[in-house]
């Protein structure tokens, strides 16, 4: 569990680390735009979804499985999040996260 922890910081560094980068870069490719998102959501996601897979005592395959499954929902969740941030005002989106929390 220790080496899932490490990956996701690691990680999540590296994403923040793309993003701050890539800053007003109009040009950035798809590969990067993903590996991005991978590094900052999905990377994390994915590996809690594995690890609940094995903590629960599930075969190798279907940790994998999960890895899988968590890695393109923390994908499709950061591509959502990265739209709201053009299509949403600051006072709509205040609100959902408001109505989050709740």
């Amino acid at each position: 569990m220790r080496l899932f922890i490490t990956l996701v910081i690691k990680d999540f560094a590296s994403g923040e680390i793309k993003q701050a980068s890539s800053l007003f870069d109009c040009d950035v490719k798809l590969e990067d735009y993903l590996l991005k998102n991978y590094y900052k959501t999905a990377s994390f996601i994915a590996a809690s979804t594995k690890g609940a897979a094995i903590f629960s005592g599930a075969d190798r395959s279907v940790a994998e499985q999960m890895y899988e499954y968590g890695k393109n929902l923390g994908l499709s969740f950061q591509v959502v999040d990265d739209i709201l941030d053009f299509t949403q005002s600051a006072e709509v989106e205040a609100c959902t996260n408001i109505e989050q929390l709740s």
